[in-house]
């Protein structure tokens, strides 16, 4: 509960400080009235979504290793496809890059194709051990040192498991682990 709790709050502030540096780009005279539009849209919808996240975190009952409902799924699936339509700008195109890598989950996690199912993504014992390990927060020099790996080795495991899973970072590295039981709570 605690892993998946801190999940939905690292994922809910991430969005947050992007949906705040939205706020800033919308009043200049550079942005077009559609872009505006645009961009108030998709921070209509990442605020209905760190809202759904908050509620469903509290009213969490029963669902054990899956770390986001089909819902936020889906809500995230609309705002990628919404920042896909956003017209690019020099002064949107960094959020932009930025928003994708926090909403960067498989195509598969969020569409549920294989929601509750084993799915071994081909990783390695290391890889597995490394995964394993994830949820505790340690920077890769401490992963290094208990698993008696150097740190360089540990980065490459890293860099493997996120190709593996389709992920760009560690929050979606342990949500899509969870998810498909290669981690337990």
């Amino acid at each position: 509960m605690n892993l998946s709790r801190s999940i939905h709050d690292e994922l809910s502030e991430d969005l947050l400080e992007i949906s705040y540096q939205f706020d800033s780009i919308i009043g200049r005279d550079e942005i077009s009235n559609q872009s505006r539009g645009q961009i108030r849209t998709i921070q209509f919808e990442i605020t209905s979504l760190v809202e759904k996240l908050r509620h469903e975190i509290l009213n969490r009952v029963g669902t054990e290793g899956i770390v986001f409902s089909i819902e936020i799924r889906a809500q995230i699936s609309l705002i990628k496809k919404l920042t896909q339509a956003l017209e690019s700008t020099p002064e949107t195109q960094r959020l932009l890059v930025t928003l994708a890598e926090i909403l960067a989950f498989p195509l598969s996690y969020l569409t549920g194709e294989k929601l509750g199912m084993r799915d071994t993504y081909d990783l390695t014992k290391r890889e597995k051990e490394v995964l394993k390990i994830l949820p505790r927060g340690l920077t890769a020099k401490a992963m290094a040192s208990e698993l008696f790996l150097t740190e360089a080795t540990v980065k490459t495991h890293l860099a493997a498991i996120y190709r593996k899973l389709g992920v760009a970072n560690r929050t979606q590295a342990i949500a899509v682990g969870l998810d498909s039981k290669l981690l337990t709570f």
